[in-house]
């Protein structure tokens, strides 16, 4: 059984499509934009392009869909995704003091400057690059 190349494409993208949906509850994006550049890819096919242009169709279709899922994904989780006014407990991760917060360590620092310590409940008000700004749950 010989696949024509586009049939090979459209395969391509299903499998990275269901893959996203199962592993990643169509939530991570990666995956979708890999699907899309392979549909782009088979419709490049589809219109007698070789396979260096249906690579090139793909890449350029993956520099317009990378950056538009992160837009995308970033506008629709926005206040989620950065989880603020979370209580937490301070805990102590490889020597550094911080917080949990949905899974992931983040280092803390107290809004005010004041020293934390392992144990104090505190509330995440804000994040500075991968540091959460915390103040008490007072």
């Amino acid at each position: 059984m010989d696949l024509d190349p586009w049939s090979i494409w459209f395969l391509v993208a299903l499998v990275l499509l269901a893959l996203e949906i199962v592993l990643m509850g169509a939530a991570g994006g990666l995956l979708l934009a890999w699907s899309l550049m392979a549909f782009a890819a088979m419709l490049a096919a589809l219109g007698g392009a070789g396979l260096t242009m249906q690579l090139v169709t793909a890449g350029v279709v993956g520099m317009v869909a990378m950056p538009a899922m992160i837009w995308m994904f970033r506008r629709t989780t926005e206040g989620v995704a950065g989880a603020t006014t979370v209580k937490a407990r301070i805990t102590q991760r490889h020597g550094k003091l911080g917080v949990v917060v949905r899974g992931d360590f983040f280092t803390a620092e107290h809004r005010d400057g004041r020293a934390l310590r392992e144990g104090d409940e505190v509330i995440v008000e804000d994040y500075k690059g991968l540091t959460a700004l915390v103040r008490h749950a007072d």
